[in-house]
């Protein structure tokens, strides 16, 4: 039966079976073919059966009727098969009578999907039909397994790579035209294929206009000058989106390459079936990860800031500082031990501020060299100085518009302080060798395990650069005072380094947890961290207890009880004192792994070493 498909325009995906001898086309809702087209006049057109064949007359209308872009006369037109009519804004193609699987005088089939109907099989006693639905009844099962959008998206490719013989099937996540293909590995032998650009332009009309398409697209004028298709050889393509009622959940595409038989509307009705059983397993998936989502965030909420863990009354007024002074763009003074997360302060302090799609430097003051500070931080011309073989921009520069991290700022030389201190009151900055100067915009948070306030009594830091950095300052908790959260960063650890190493499944005994709570952690939780990755990585069993704990940590335990301290009990130097002693003679004297161990800088290392008189 000839019929009238409605390819463009407010009506667009209609089609009309031309079964009456007459029938009006416009804007009035009393035509047979009713156009809800405000440039189409309410009476626009005649379509008349003569003998056999289907002619269309203009009705003297307002814009005037097009047949294949040629405007038409006072003279009725016959209409051959594949015709297309033009009438205001709307776009109709004519097919006449016999199988629409014919491509001759037809390149392109879009279509409206019907997210409440499956396309139905004529054919179910012949071989095809059922084929195609034990297809879709195992393509169903599967897809219902799928945990998330890989998977299915490798259920979709293996299912109809083989029912449609497609070289290629691509899963689209998203709900517009921006939509993201969903990675899914691809055998080294389908590589090559993969690499080639697929059409963009007909996921493009899939997704703004949530239509099914079948195209002979090397014969389609729509896609004649499209680069994908003419240097890669695509002959045939089918794109179906997937849908949830009126929601766009993403679409499949699938094409041949080089010269092959083209698709079919079977195969356009089979993909459009396999997109409606698979839509509703693509909704679940993404409604789980919605879930997910919304709990991280919600856990976030609750625990403080990205990569904070702990619940502790200590913390909640870091949290609270964070949220309070990341909006601005004043300087940030970080104090505490090493260890207990200055470098996650100034890292959410960044990304809850204005400037978190900018960059965010981190520069370790205490390992810059004293002689190359200056052009680490500020850069340097070429040739400035012995080895300056080109132009560097510094650290500063780098962040320009972003924020600078400058952690262990109280290791800075005095000369380097008095330039740090004209680059924050003046936002200058002078590269080595060079003779201007550079304007930049950059917010600094410092960081510090030294009380800088007695290093500048004791005159060995700048006081007017203390007053500078210290506008806003937060002091954060040391490990010991946060003895409720050591069970959950234990949990923590063990999993996420668990996960890294391959063992999965380790469990924590309840004796492990109560001696950790009870060691005081000098190193905090960088110590703590180090700690438990080596006790995943050596523990035999599958549950960690006490005795997988290090002899440091077990040995320093030990002798936790009366000393000479205040009460009878040992001062906290005293234990820290004996516990850097015994790390110092389990790694042998050296010094590099003893601050692995500890978690602190070797830096921070020396200091102690010095001060405690540790030889």
């Amino acid at each position: 039966m000839a019929k009238l498909v409605i390819l463009e325009g407010p009506s667009a995906g209609q089609s009309h079976d031309l079964s009456e001898t007459e029938l009006l086309i416009g804007r009035d809702n009393t035509c047979e073919i009713s156009l809800l087209d405000v440039k189409a006049s309410r009476r626009h057109a005649r379509l008349r059966k003569v003998k056999s064949k289907y002619v269309i007359e203009d009705l003297g209308s307002s814009n005037g009727t097009f047949v294949n872009d040629s405007a038409m006369t006072d003279h009725p037109v016959t209409l051959n098969d594949g015709d297309e009519i033009r009438i205001g804004q709307s776009l109709l193609r004519f097919v006449g009578g016999g199988s629409i699987d014919v491509f001759e005088d037809q390149d392109t089939i879009i279509q409206k999907m019907d997210t409440g109907l499956v396309p139905l099989f004529d054919d179910v006693e012949k071989e095809g039909g059922t084929g195609a639905l034990r297809f879709l009844l195992d393509l169903a099962r599967e897809a219902e397994t799928a945990g998330d959008a890989t998977r299915l998206a490798e259920i979709m490719a293996q299912g109809l790579e083989e029912a449609v013989k497609a070289d290629r099937v691509i899963l689209f996540a998203g709900r517009d035209s921006g939509m993201q293909q969903v990675e899914r590995k691809i055998s080294k032998s389908e590589a090559g294929k993969y690499a080639v650009p697929y059409s963009k332009s007909i996921v493009k009309k899939v997704a703004d206009d949530k239509v099914a398409i079948l195209s002979r697209i090397t014969d389609d004028d729509r896609f004649m000058n499209v680069e994908s298709i003419n240097e890669h050889n695509i002959t045939s393509a089918i794109c179906v989106p997937l849908m949830s009622g009126e929601e766009l959940l993403g679409a499949v595409y699938l094409d041949r390459i080089r010269k092959r038989e083209n698709f079919n509307t079977h195969d356009l009705d089979l993909c459009s079936a396999a997109a409606l059983q698979c839509s509703m397993a693509f909704l679940n998936i993404k409604r789980l990860s919605d879930l997910r989502e919304s709990r991280d965030r919600l856990e976030a909420e609750l625990n403080g800031p990205e990569g904070f863990i702990g619940k502790a009354k200590s913390l909640r007024s870091t949290y609270d500082f964070i949220s309070r002074v990341a909006p601005t763009n004043a300087g940030v003074l970080i104090l505490g031990e090493s260890g207990t997360g200055k470098e996650l302060v100034a890292r959410a302090i960044h990304k809850q501020s204005e400037r978190v799609d900018r960059a965010f430097v981190i520069v370790n003051c205490a390992a810059l060299a004293e002689s190359l500070a200056e052009a680490e931080l500020f850069g340097h011309e070429r040739g400035a100085f012995t080895g300056a073989d080109r132009a560097r921009p510094g650290r500063f520069l780098a962040a320009d518009g972003g924020t600078i991290f400058l952690d262990e700022v109280g290791e800075l030389s005095e000369p380097i302080q008095a330039k740090l201190l004209r680059v924050l009151e003046s936002g200058e900055i002078t590269p080595v060798g060079e003779a201007g100067v550079r304007n930049i915009d950059v917010r600094v948070i410092a960081a510090t395990n030294r009380d800088l306030a007695e290093e500048v009594e004791r005159g060995t830091f700048r006081r007017d650069l203390y007053y500078r950095l210290n506008i806003l300052q937060v002091q954060l908790p040391p490990l010991r005072e946060r003895v409720e959260d050591i069970a959950l960063l234990v949990e923590h650890f063990v999993k996420f380094l668990g996960a890294r190493c391959g063992r999965n499944n380790l469990k924590i005994s309840e004796s492990l947890i109560k001696r950790c709570q009870t060691y005081p952690w000098p190193g905090n939780v960088r110590e703590l961290k180090n700690t438990v990755e080596r006790m995943v990585i050596l523990c035999d069993g599958d549950t960690l207890t006490e005795n997988d704990l290090p002899a440091e940590i077990t040995g320093a335990r030990s002798g936790l009880g009366l000393s000479s301290g205040i009460g009878g009990m040992r001062t906290l130097s005293d234990v820290e004192c004996e516990h850097i002693t015994a790390v110092m003679k389990e790694v042998g004297g050296n010094k590099k792994r003893a601050a692995e161990v500890l978690g602190i800088d070797r830096s921070t290392l020396y200091s102690k070493l010095k001060a405690y008189d540790i030889s």
